[in-house]
């Protein structure tokens, strides 16, 4: 797995980084050779001291992203906690695959980039699009979308559904359902 750590208004000591790659080492027996980890360190103006330094560590395997972010009162606790994550959250993949008699990560056909949602601020101005982001849609059933969205914890997919052909997006319902839009065009 290749790694690539930013410190974002922090300096991280050498144990620290050994420390790091050693927990997200131990992701790699999940993963294939080709995967790719993106950890962001950085410090946060939270008032708890537990709360201090928050790890966010973004993960591509195989066109499959895996995203965790946790924070603590030092870097290690940090640290320990987002591996934990991500190691619950590949394990409970792994295991919603092989109910469905699929192996392995790689059978995750999308490669998105996270869509980011900007927290609306009370403007007396008409609000503007202040961010464009743009990725590409996989072809994949409605399932394996969920399971997707589930991986990056947004509460919606963008994706090309196979059994219709169509541009769909799936979405988290109030109720903890999910919910599929199907626009048809007329």
């Amino acid at each position: 797995m290749e790694i690539t750590i930013h410190g974002r208004g922090i300096e991280l000591p050498a144990q620290a980084w050994d420390y790091l790659t050693k927990k997200l080492r131990r992701l790699d027996r999940h993963l294939s050779s080709q995967a790719q980890a993106i950890v962001e360190v950085a410090r946060s103006a939270a008032r708890s001291a537990d709360d201090r330094l928050v790890v966010q560590v973004t993960i591509s395997s195989n066109g499959t992203l895996l995203r965790g972010e946790q924070s603590g009162a030092d870097v290690y606790t940090a640290i320990d906690a987002v591996a934990g994550v991500l190691d619950r959250q590949i394990e409970r993949y792994k295991s919603r695959l092989n109910r469905r008699g699929r192996t392995g990560l790689s059978r995750m056909l999308a490669d998105t980039a996270e869509t980011e949602v900007a927290e609306a601020e009370p403007v007396e101005e008409p609000q503007q699009i202040v961010r464009t982001k743009q990725f590409l849609v996989e072809p994949m059933l409605p399932d394996d979308a969920a399971a997707q969205m589930e991986l990056l914890g947004h509460d919606f997919y963008v994706f090309l559904n196979t059994a219709t052909g169509r541009l769909a997006v799936i979405y988290r319902r109030r109720d903890g359902d999910y919910g599929l839009l199907d626009p048809q065009i007329p």
